[in-house]
């Protein structure tokens, strides 16, 4: 764990987000996805957030979380879907605690901003879902679905919801048999 003294988690509205930010924060996602196609990127990842948290380690910025927001509809109920995307810590920063304190951050953004459930999605190997189930999420157990960029319908597995303002359209939600659409994009 550091130190809270000398972490600093700061939230920066998408459209306050200066030049020098942007590169340590493309540094940063080079770093810990690298591995994923710039046409993935493209064709999934393209809906922008609302907003990113940057954690500083002794005023170096060490990790990333990227927040979304979304109006929904799930089965005959309209809600507002929180979203937590990216979450990113430097490697040499990795199991201090900064990825729990920056999604610890981010639900109480979500819960401000009214959000009702929150969710992510992970990749099975990079092996972060603990660190999620240890805050609250809980895997859904079918595939969830998104439209990429040419609207084709994508199936994935992997999505992890959380109650934030309402229990019970996370209860509806997690609770039916029906397939989870987010709608245009993958966060």
């Amino acid at each position: 764990m550091v130190s809270n003294k000398n972490l600093n988690v700061v939230y920066v509205s998408k459209d306050k987000i200066t030049n020098s930010q942007q590169k340590e924060i493309s540094r940063l996602q080079d770093e810990c996805f690298g591995d994923v196609s710039n046409d993935e990127i493209k064709e999934h990842f393209f809906i922008e957030g609302f907003a990113m948290l940057l954690a500083y380690y002794k005023n170096k910025l060490v990790g990333i979380l990227e927040l979304h927001k979304r109006k929904c509809e799930f089965n005959g109920v309209n809600f507002l879907l929180g979203g937590a995307a990216g979450v990113c810590v430097t490697k040499c920063m990795q199991r201090k605690g900064i990825a729990t304190k920056l999604m610890k951050e981010g639900l109480k953004t979500l819960r401000e901003n009214k959000c009702d459930v929150a969710c992510l999605n992970i990749d099975f190997e990079r092996q972060m879902y603990s660190l999620y189930e240890k805050i609250g999420f809980k895997f859904m157990d079918r595939a969830i679905s998104f439209d990429d960029i040419h609207g084709k319908r994508i199936y994935e597995k992997g999505a992890m919801f959380i109650p934030v303002c309402s229990p019970k359209i996370y209860d509806h939600i997690m609770n039916s048999r029906k397939t989870f659409h987010y709608g245009r994009g993958y966060w």
